[in-house]
């Protein structure tokens, strides 16, 4: 299997992976999303549905990229937007409401969980950058 299939199959993993992610945190179907939960504090409760819509979009478009149905001169905007709205999902989950700064740098709940959480998200997003550079 050369290189290119495989990274287009880690591509279209990710594709349904984020396709999912939607579905799940739109309700559409039930399911548990785990460590990959948005939860945002009640003045924000409108934005993980605005994420699950975001992440069901890019789902689709990494999808629609691995059989060709994508452009390459959009691919490379989709996918930075993509990756934009990736980034901002983990500062805003991870850094953002997943930490306490009063004095110090706490970790809200338990670590070991906050950083597998963390690097996992971190893993998807390095799929997703070398898509930027083609």
């Amino acid at each position: 299997m050369s290189k290119a299939s495989s990274f287009s199959i880690i591509r279209l993993m990710t594709g349904i992976f984020f396709l999912m992610l939607g579905i799940i945190g739109l309700g559409i179907i039930k399911g548990d999303l785990g460590m990959f939960e948005f939860k945002a504090p009640g003045d924000f409760d409108w934005l993980p549905t605005v994420f699950a819509v975001v992440n069901m979009v890019c789902g689709i478009f990494l999808i629609l990229w691995c059989f060709g149905v994508i452009p390459s001169n959009i691919l490379s905007m989709g996918t930075l937007a993509i990756t934009i709205c990736w980034v901002i999902q983990i500062v805003l989950t991870k850094i953002v409401w997943g930490m306490k700064f009063n004095n110090g740098v706490q970790i809200k709940g338990d670590m070991s969980e906050w950083l597998l959480a963390l690097v996992t998200e971190l893993l998807i997003l390095a799929i997703l950058l070398p898509q930027n550079n083609k």
